[in-house]
């Protein structure tokens, strides 16, 4: 990680700036003696946060509080939040550290890594309802496959995708889906959708039950691989446009790009919004 102190202060002001550069460069040090894949308890702003691997927390925290993935002004208000996706919570921190007053309800179907969502919530008083089940298209039980050395992967989901990548090796879980629009009873100002390819079941699913027009801003990573995650980015994209939202795409691409005779996962960043928000 480079610092990019003007990065930081684009997206946080006074003591949250300063935590965020002091986390930052203990992250640094700690690169220097502890082992990427070492499990552990890491100090994150003013947070006490429990990991499965070292490596992990630290992209997670590059993509959450650098990058600014999610990013949302600092506010006082008391924002709606559905956070698919949570893994260890990082997520969940950053939202708590913008929009303290905010009313979170996380998802995690994998159990590894909700035990461990769950100790953060509760070790810092992070105020999220968590509930222990995927997202999908109809309430099933389905295999879920994660990293046999990291049973708490951030990249573990209902496809096989992670077998794609090197030095990862399978293992199942049987894991219960339910549909998220059971879940959403009045407007949401938030939305995000970290849930490695069942993105765009989900987006179909709120069309379907007619909710999705209850939704004022979506993060949304979208995955394809054309084997294990499939969904049409375009499919996906008009699902956003018919319901009214513009967006824009970040991809993680690299130029120039090769296209390869066997096709590696691709994905890109997703921000939906409704002009009038």
């Amino acid at each position: 990680m480079a610092f990019n102190l003007k990065q930081i202060s684009r997206g946080f002001v006074g003591r949250n700036a300063r935590l965020v550069y002091q986390t930052y460069v203990m992250l640094l040090i700690q690169n220097r003696f502890i082992a990427p894949g070492a499990a552990g308890t890491a100090r994150l702003l003013q947070a006490n946060m429990e990991y499965s691997k070292r490596a992990s927390l630290h992209g997670m925290f590059k993509e959450i509080f650098f990058d600014q993935n999610y990013f949302i002004p600092a506010t006082d208000a008391p924002l709606t939040i559905i956070d698919c996706g949570t893994n260890i919570g990082i997520s969940l921190l950053y939202f708590k550290t913008q929009a303290p007053n905010a009313v979170i309800v996380g998802f995690e179907p994998n159990p590894h890594t909700f035990a461990i969502v769950s100790r953060n919530v509760a070790a810092n008083n992070l105020g999220t309802t968590l509930h222990n089940v995927g997202l999908g298209a109809r309430p099933e039980k389905v295999t879920f496959f994660t990293d046999v050395k990291d049973l708490a992967s951030q990249s573990a989901s209902t496809t096989k995708q992670l077998g794609t990548k090197k030095n990862y090796t399978l293992t199942e879980l049987a894991v219960q889906l339910e549909p998220l629009s059971q879940y959403i009873t009045g407007p949401i100002d938030i939305l995000k959708l970290d849930i490695e390819g069942a993105e765009g079941v989900v987006i179909d699913e709120l069309v379907a039950a007619n909710k999705l027009h209850l939704v004022k801003k979506l993060f949304i990573e979208y995955h394809f691989d054309g084997v294990n995650t499939t969904y049409p980015l375009g499919k996906l994209l008009s699902q956003l446009e018919a319901a009214g939202f513009l967006y824009v795409i970040n991809s993680g691409i690299e130029l120039p790009y090769h296209i390869s005779a066997k096709l590696n996962s691709i994905w890109y960043k997703i921000v939906a919004w409704r002009p009038e928000v």
